[in-house]
This record gives structure tokens, C-alpha cells and sequence, in this order.
């Protein structure tokens, strides 16, 4: 079996997937902490590879790293951004600022697809809308703030708002607490709109081209109940990727 890990900005997953048919076989979240990141609940799988796609800090990953090496006597295998790998090629201007979270969700999305141009959308912390398109490049795309990124952001820069973050079901909101989370929820599902209505419109796309949204991250449902766009919640992007990466 092969251990996949996903260290974002706030939170660290795991799947179990077998090391043959690459099916996902478990899944769930770790705790951070200063005992190997929760990795002791993870021991009774007899693991054979541990792969990670991490965008946290350096101590996290120090932390991951030594949780595997400790209950499965493995190096834990980190992914990077590449100029190119599994047949796609990466556009971005400087592959050092490329968070590894984007390339290898990318990888995921088209392992999904394998034809016709794809938006990536991963919805958490940081919002990111990343476009591959048909000849299978990664081209790049927009880095947003979450809904509890822009939230807090707002309680932050100003005086005499009291308010905690939560899903609000209105666009009019009867109390500050409610127009604060009404802004951030519907102003950050018009952005993804915008944004993937100025993809559509980009040189990069003809009229003819297949195109799917697909999405990820923590708020991702909230996106899909809030927009009227065709979109698909694909959860497992940076494990798909993951796995294309450690098959080769």
C-alpha cells in the first residue's frame, strides 16, 4: 500500500491506496503536533511508499517526515514542480513560486480528463483557479483569498465589527456579522465566477474546446451550491497526482 499525503496551509490529509490498482482504499486528516503529526494512527497499515505534495512549513513537513520514518521505516517522498512530468508541460514563468499544491492537483485533474482544457479550482485558505489547457500545459491562473481568509481579513482592518466566521444562506444580511459573511461567501463565489468567465474568454480558448471546472478544498461545496456554473467536486486531485507521480 502507498501512504499519500496533502500538507496544505491549515490542515494535513491522507489516503491509503493500493499499491497495484492505485484504488483508494482509506482516508481522513492528521493531527499537527509535535508527535510525528499524528502519524502512530497510520501504523497499522502495512505501508510500502509515502508520497507528499506540501505547501505547509518546514516544520510540519519535519514533523511528516519523521512520523513515517518512525512507524514505517520509509523516506517520505516529496513531489516538486516540474517543467515538465506524466506528458504535461508547465507554462509558469518561475516554477520556484509555484506552489507544489497547484502543479500536482493539475496532474490529478488531467489523469481525471485526459482530454480538452480543465480549470482547476482548489478552495481553502488561498483560493486557486489554475487552467490547463488542451495541448496539456499548465498554464497558470489566479490566487484569491478563502472565505475565512477574507473574513478575517475585513475583522482585522477595521474598528467595531464583531463578528465570527460562518456559511450564510442570504445575500442580505440582517446583522454586521451577517453582511460580513454574506461578502465574503458571495463576493469570493462572484470573483471564481469572473474569473473563470475571463478564462472562457482568453486566446488560450476556442469555442469549440471541451471544458470542465473542477473542484477541491475545504470550501469547495460551498462554491458548487452557490454558482450557476457546471462544475464537478473532484476532491481527490492532488492524490490522483500523487499517484501518477509515484508510478513512474
Amino acid at each position: 500500500m502507498k501512504l499519500l499525503l496533502d500538507a496544505g496551509n491549515t490542515r494535513t490529509k491522507w489516503a491509503i491506496t493500493d499499491f497495484n490498482s492505485g484504488k483508494l482504499l482509506d482516508r481522513g486528516v492528521l493531527d499537527r503536533g509535535a508527535d510525528g503529526a499524528g502519524m502512530d494512527r497510520l501504523s497499522h497499515f502495512a505501508i510500502d511508499s509515502a508520497w507528499i505534495s506540501c505547501v505547509a512549513s518546514e516544520q510540519v513537513l519535519v514533523d511528516l517526515k519523521r512520523g513515517v520514518k518512525d512507524n514505517f521505516s520509509l523516506n517520505l517522498n516529496e513531489a516538486i514542480v516540474e517543467q515538465e512530468a506524466v506528458g504535461m508541460l508547465n507554462n509558469y514563468a518561475d516554477l520556484a513560486r509555484l506552489g507544489v499544491d497547484r502543479w500536482v492537483a493539475a496532474l490529478g485533474a488531467r489523469s481525471i480528463y485526459p482530454q480538452g482544457t480543465l480549470i482547476v479550482v482548489d478552495a481553502g485558505t488561498a483560493v486557486t483557479i489554475d487552467l490547463v489547457s488542451i495541448n496539456n500545459r499548465f498554464e497558470g491562473g489566479v490566487i484569491l483569498p478563502g472565505f475565512v481568509t477574507m473574513h478575517d481579513a475585513l475583522l482585522g482592518r477595521t474598528a467595531g465589527i464583531d463578528s465570527e466566521f460562518r456559511q450564510v444562506s442570504s445575500v442580505i444580511g440582517r446583522s454586521t456579522s451577517e453582511c460580513v459573511n454574506a461578502g465574503a461567501q458571495f463576493g469570493l463565489i462572484g470573483a471564481v465566477e469572473k474569473v473563470i468567465s475571463e478564462m472562457r474568454a482568453s486566446e488560450m480558448l476556442s469555442s469549440d474546446d471541451e471544458l470542465r471546472i473542477l473542484l477541491m478544498g475545504g470550501d469547495a461545496e460551498a462554491i458548487v451550491a452557490g454558482t450557476s456554473m457546471k462544475v464537478e467536486l473532484q476532491s481527490d486531485m492532488i492524490f490522483k497526482g500523487l499517484m501518477l507521480l509515484s508510478n513512474r
